[in-house]
């Protein structure tokens, strides 16, 4: 093992998930290794699956030291990654029907990155979806396939036109990946609970029918969503939305993401792991629309807690009593039960979300 390598491990060793570290001090540990040498391994993903940035200069542990192998460093560092995208701001993406001009980053996933652009000519303001597999999330052998049902899905999304979806635009491919063009969304479900917390019953509700009757029509085009969840549930001119369908599949998430030992903010924004549904986990073809009742409970727990329970919490129906309306935590639990035949339909779930108002004031 190289000297810069086995002072890293060392490093790591001591460390537990959710430690944040200084640029400084991991040189400092490693000093076999310049800042060259630490942006170079940053630039293409192969720290991630022990550090990823947290500000400025600052990483988070996201693995537990007392796991981490001789053999798991040596391959993280000198496994041949896959291309990552180099995207820069005012970058021209040519779709069918426009050009956009790329203004800002607003996310990454698994699958893809989300950048905010500028239309040509009309300078209205959209979200550009870029495939770019992560190999720290992704099993570089899946990277073709998924890259292929983006693409396949990317051609399809124009034909999703519902109030609750997110409106499909464009599409196209960029530098050899697949793009998809959509309306931009003020902020996700996600933003809006780190900055109000969590949610009353009546507004847990709300949000809820509005979900529930864009579910219901993606279920009655037979397709399933696969990716129920508060960062895909967006805000809009329109209200709250669903973002677009999930193309991954758990199966094809890197075992060492997913094996981390715990499930984090950050793995559940990535992964998705604690939303899905046992039989979706289990066999990779086997979401169901009732996998996506199941994600939908699960998000209802969130907004009503701030909570996100573990999937054997779920399964072993242990969510207790997450509101004051008794109806609505029945259901909750039903939504969520371990079973897809015993959980409700959305027509159900939109009777007793429909119940569920503010109380009269006066």
């Amino acid at each position: 093992m190289r000297e810069g390598p086995k002072q890293f491990l060392v490093f790591i060793n001591q460390k537990v998930i959710g430690d944040v570290v200084s640029e400084d001090e991991i040189l400092a540990a490693v000093p076999d290794w310049k800042k060259s040498t630490l942006d170079t391994y940053r630039k293409k993903h192969k720290l991630e699956k022990f550090i990823v940035p947290d500000g400025r200069k600052r990483f988070r542990v996201v693995m537990n030291g007392n796991v981490v192998t001789e053999a798991m460093i040596n391959n993280a560092l000198s496994q041949v990654t896959p291309k990552v995208l180099d995207l820069l701001p005012n970058e021209v993406v040519l779709g069918r029907k426009d050009s956009y001009h790329l203004i800002r980053q607003l996310g990454f996933g698994a699958v893809g990155m989300v950048w905010e652009a500028r239309v040509q000519g009309s300078g209205e303001r959209v979200a550009v979806k870029i495939c770019d597999p992560r190999p720290d999330l992704l099993e570089p052998s899946v990277f073709a396939n998924v890259a292929d049902r983006f693409r396949r899905e990317s051609r399809l999304g124009p034909r999703i036109q519902h109030p609750s979806i997110i409106r499909y635009l464009d599409d196209g491919d960029h530098k050899g990946m697949p793009f998809l063009v959509m309306e931009l969304a003020r902020h996700s479900l996600r933003d809006e609970l780190s900055q109000t917390g969590r949610m009353t019953s009546s507004e847990t509700a709300a949000i809820g029918r509005q979900i529930a009757v864009g579910l219901s029509w993606i279920h009655s085009q037979n397709c399933v969503h696969r990716d129920v969840k508060p960062p895909n549930i967006l805000i809009t001119d329109r209200g709250y939305v669903l973002g677009d369908l999930g193309i991954l599949r758990w199966g094809q998430l890197n075992p060492r993401f997913t094996n981390a030992g715990t499930i984090t903010r950050a793995s559940i924004q990535l992964g998705s792991g604690s939303y899905m549904a046992p039989e979706q986990i289990e066999d990779a073809h086997g979401a169901t629309a009732a996998s996506d009742v199941y994600a939908f409970g699960i998000t209802l727990f969130e907004l009503l807690t701030g909570d996100v329970p573990t999937p054997h919490r779920a399964a072993a129906g242990q969510l207790g009593n997450p509101s004051d309306r008794a109806e609505l935590n029945i259901l909750i639990t039903r939504m969520t039960n371990y079973r897809p035949e015993d959980r409700p339909s959305l027509v159900e779930v939109l009777d007793v979300l429909s119940g569920i108002r503010p109380a009269a004031s006066g």
